[in-house]
């Protein structure tokens, strides 16, 4: 089933586009709101080796017409916003992407250095849910001796934690992670990103 809807962005409204169970964010209206080119974005997407790979393109209803539009799947969308210029954005703009940057370096480095990140405005729901995960992780993997890393490592982690998240699909309100507002607020109406 598919199904479009419009959601704020920073005062602007983009085109999301649920298939499946999957949502999908429409690019151009964000990058134009940005006051990027549209053309520069649509390249430098292409030549990403993990965003080329996923581009979504579809004929969409935008008011009377039909429009050709590019999506990238909502997990992928941030790491887009991350690679923008904040010099080629227009000026009202860019302290919200050298902001949105800043976090994004916070985050990496918590997910590499320290197991992972909270937002600490997460939701109570969110916060549930990574419970639940960290309780799933403790129940499976071995119990390492106090001041061990532990015994579960390489591909034999990399394999258990898919399958808890094979085993757990999450709602697609689940699928921006937890740092942004929720994307599917309670009643399936549009929020914001």
């Amino acid at each position: 089933m598919e199904q479009t809807i419009q959601i704020d962005f920073h005062d602007d409204k983009i085109t999301v586009l649920v298939e499946n169970g999957t949502p999908f964010i429409a690019v151009r209206p964000v990058a134009e709101a940005f006051g990027l080119v549209w053309s520069g974005q649509l390249r430098v997407i292409k030549k990403d080796e993990v965003l080329g790979t996923c581009v979504y393109q579809k004929y969409t209803q935008v008011g009377p017409q039909k429009r050709r539009m590019v999506f990238l799947p909502l997990n992928l969308f941030h790491g887009w916003l991350f690679t923008i210029n904040p010099a080629k954005c227009r000026a009202d703009r860019r302290e919200k992407i050298i902001a949105y940057k800043r976090e994004c370096y916070d985050v990496l480095n918590d997910y590499f250095r320290h197991g992972g990140a909270i937002n600490p405005e997460a939701t109570e729901s969110q916060l549930i849910g990574l419970q639940s995960r960290i309780e799933y992780y403790q129940q499976f993997m071995p119990q390492a001796d106090q001041g061990t890393e532990s015994r579960v490592s390489g591909r034999d982690r990399v394999l258990l934690v898919r399958s808890y998240f094979r085993a757990h699909p999450r709602k697609p309100s689940e699928l921006g992670g937890a740092r942004q507002p929720d994307l599917w607020p309670v009643g399936g109406e549009g929020g914001v990103i």
